[in-house]
């Protein structure tokens, strides 16, 4: 899992309004930008149909501020477990460096202890 840079961030949120749905689809939330460029015709098609012009670019726009708030939450959530995992693996790594028979602290990397010769992984 790789966190998403602000620099993705805002390519997504271009994508997402000139097509609707290709943001997500670019942080790689296929199924959900699928699902979001259909309802975004869909939605296009009934206000065209049933409703007067001056109620579409309202609509528009309240569609489009849902899709940039709902990739940022997205990209939120994908950066907080991206960041929880390299915790995880960085508190892992600095267990596997201690040595559990003479509890020297060795260096990162290392397969052997470098006082006792224990093998560390």
């Amino acid at each position: 899992m790789v966190a998403i840079s602000n620099r993705k961030l805002v390519l997504a949120i271009i994508l997402d309004i000139v097509i609707a749905g290709l943001g997500h689809i670019f942080v790689r939330y296929v199924k959900r930008g699928i699902i979001i460029l259909i309802s975004a015709i869909g939605i296009g098609i009934i206000i065209s149909l049933f409703s007067p012009s001056d109620f579409s670019l309202p609509v528009a726009i309240v569609f489009w501020l849902w899709m940039i708030y709902d990739l940022m939450q997205i990209v939120k959530r994908e950066n907080k477990k991206s960041f929880a995992k390299d915790e995880v693996l960085q508190s892992n790594s600095k267990l596997q460096n201690h040595c559990i028979k003479c509890g020297n602290s060795n260096p990162t990397g290392s397969a052997f202890c470098n006082k006792c010769g224990f093998a560390l992984r």
